[in-house]
């Protein structure tokens, strides 16, 4: 530690020489103990001083300049005269940042000299009044120092500090300055201000972090006044994903996501912002979208990446995506309005299926819809005002009426009938497709009791979704409605999707299994349009295929849809099972499909669904004979006859 502040540079000094010259007017004994007094309260103001600048563990130095310059002289003077200031004083934790280097290298050296790096800090002293707090820097030591001085490895600090000034008669003579070294805890904070704003697992930024880039992007755009220039919003959902968590596991899972996020990032170019919003949902910033068509084509360009294949561990992985796009400023100035429209056409993607969608008031009217729905639904359910209309099948080779298919309806008190691709899939998304589905078991059941007591005798097909396959208490519930309406389980029958099956094969065949063994049938549904297995469908318990109505509508006029057709009516009989065809249009399809071999048929032709009161007309009316269910059982399909 220098001595070179001692006795010239303290006030102290200054002020006990006055104090002892004001004391000879008094009597001997008054002047020793005023004397005594002083040199005592001296002595410890000179001991907290020294304690303060040792102990201290900020660096500490001051600098007294040989020239004082008025506080009020221009900036470029007060500059010069600091940094002609002289250094008489640091402690050790400020030559510890130097590598240790001897006092002499900083102490009597001229302080713009030894401590070059800062001027910056000077610069905002004056700028601040002479007075600095908290000033953050970022600092570079060891280039204050010559290299021949001490070994060592280049370093950057980011320190916090704070000058006090010495003014004395309008003009600045020295000024103390203190330092803490914050790096450590500067890079804390950044660590913890990156986890905030990015996605742990892709390293992405996250949605509220996304949120602000796209607002300060927009911002930026409207204070350049480029209104006209087009920012794009792309948001991205996996579909099928929750499969690859479900069947392989999340830790594969997470590994996908981040190969998704890398084929992403090479279909960006510079300034576009990629981000991760959760879960299985990413969303691309385009600040400088040079027309609808190129956002278009990105689109396009990542959904076609997302869908390539991914192999992983030897195994082949495929999922895709649903893509929803809104621009700025044509769907909205900010980012809350661009990611609700980009969420509104991505929903519509996903129904479509039909690619990327751009938001469109439709599509958001559509929005505000399934909004009333959802609530509206629910006491929909409650308040039975489900209705099932009937669509007849007939056995082709006897033209009789075998059974229906019983379709829910929505009779809304404002709204009038809504049709179930309106609120199906908002059941799904919720947990009212379980109370729905069981209402329409038993209206059907009900039905169908009502009409055996008639004399009717047939079966009645009801569907279930993926979300009813994962139900504990279904089986038990169909149980005891049957028990309740007196129905024979052979008249009810289950149509499965292919997808619903292939969500859990394993949970689906054990649902199924259980359902067999009651006595009902079970019917794949939409057959061909699934990616159902083999290996799966052999060991499912199933009693027919149904072919989907797209095969079916242009088997006449397309080579491959009667090709698709011919061999699943083939494949059925080989494995055992009737083959039902959906979507007959015309009498034309209907003889083809009895030359091929199909056992039966629903469509226009034969009978739109209709509601319950029309049903008997209807029988009553039609060309077709109504069978009794134990005639039919008893009697072999045609293809087993030959």
């Amino acid at each position: 530690m220098s001595n070179a502040s001692t006795p010239q540079d303290s006030g102290n000094m200054e002020q006990l020489n006055l104090s002892l010259s004001s004391m000879q007017d008094h009597p001997s004994w008054e002047l020793h103990e005023g004397r005594q007094l002083l040199l005592e309260a001296l002595r410890l103001s000179e001991e907290r001083y020294n304690t303060l600048l040792v102990n201290s563990g900020e660096a500490i130095f001051r600098v007294d300049l040989p020239e004082p310059v008025p506080v009020d002289a221009d900036f470029k003077k007060q500059q010069e005269h600091i940094l002609n200031g002289v250094i008489l004083e640091c402690n050790q934790p400020f030559l510890q940042w130097f590598g240790n280097v001897p006092e002499k290298t900083f102490v009597g050296k001229k302080f713009g000299q030894a401590l070059a790096d800062f001027t910056p800090v000077v610069e905002a002293f004056i700028q601040r009044g002479l007075r600095l707090l908290r000033y953050e820097y970022t600092f570079y030591p060891l280039q204050n120092v010559p290299v021949t001085q001490t070994a060592r490895i280049e370093k950057t600090l980011t320190i916090e500090v704070s000058c006090s000034s010495v003014v004395q008669e309008g003009r600045l003579i020295r000024f103390w300055a203190s330092a803490k070294d914050i790096t450590e805890s500067k890079r804390y904070l950044e660590m913890l201000s990156y986890q905030a704003n990015h996605d742990y697992l892709t390293k992405l930024p996250n949605r509220d972090y996304f949120r602000r880039l796209v607002s300060d992007c927009l911002s930026q755009k409207a204070k350049r006044k480029e209104l006209h220039q087009l920012q794009a919003l792309l948001l991205f959902d996996l579909d099928k994903f929750k499969d690859i968590n479900d069947t392989l596991g999340h830790t594969i899972g997470d590994r996908v996501l981040k190969n998704i996020a890398h084929r992403i990032v090479g279909c960006l170019v510079e300034g576009d912002i990629l981000a991760r919003l959760g879960g299985d949902e990413f969303a691309v910033f385009m600040p400088h979208c040079e027309s609808r068509d190129q956002a278009d084509a990105v689109a396009k360009l990542i959904e076609s990446q997302i869908k390539q294949v991914i192999v992983m561990d030897g195994l082949q992985m495929a999922v895709g995506c649903s893509v929803g796009i809104a621009l700025a400023p044509d769907h909205g100035n900010d980012a809350m309005s661009l990611l609700r429209c980009a969420d509104i056409a991505m929903y519509e993607s996903k129904t479509r299926q039909n690619g990327p969608e751009f938001y469109s008031e439709e599509s958001d009217n559509h929005s505000t819809q399934r909004l009333s729905l959802v609530a509206d639904l629910g006491i929909a359910v409650r308040h039975d005002q489900m209705v099932l209309h009937y669509q007849p099948k007939i056995d082709l080779c006897r033209k009789l009426v075998t059974g229906f298919e019983a379709l829910v309806r929505w009779q809304h008190p404002e709204q009038g009938l809504i049709f179930p691709d309106k609120f199906i899939p908002v059941a799904e998304m919720t947990n009212l497709i379980k109370p729905l589905t069981r209402r329409v078991i038993e209206k059907a059941l009900e039905q169908l009791s009502e009409w055996r007591d008639q004399g009717i005798v047939c079966d009645v097909a009801v569907n279930l979704s993926a979300r009813n396959l994962m139900d504990p208490g279904l089986v038990p519930f169909i149980q005891a409605s049957l028990e309740r309406y007196q129905v024979p389980a052979q008249c009810l029958q289950v149509e499965i999707t292919e997808s619903s099956l292939m969500m859990d094969p394993e949970r689906a065949l054990k649902i199924l299994a259980e359902l067999t063994e009651m006595g009902l049938e079970i019917a794949i549904d939409d057959f061909g349009t699934g990616y159902s297995s083999l290996a799966y469908l052999k060991r499912m318990p199933v009693s027919a295929l149904k072919i989907d109505r797209s095969f079916v509508f242009h088997m006449l006029n397309n080579e491959q849809d009667q090709i698709i057709v011919a061999s699943t009516i083939h494949l059925a009989h080989n494995l055992g099972l009737h083959v039902v065809a959906e979507g007959v249009e015309n009498p034309e399809v209907l003889e083809r499909l009895r030359e091929m071999g199909c056992d039966l048929a629903q469509g226009y032709h034969i009978s739109r669904p209709v509601p319950v009161e029309k049903v008997i007309p209807w029988l009553e009316g039609c060309p077709y004979g109504v069978q009794g269910l134990a005639q039919r059982r008893s009697t072999p399909p045609a293809y087993k006859q030959a």
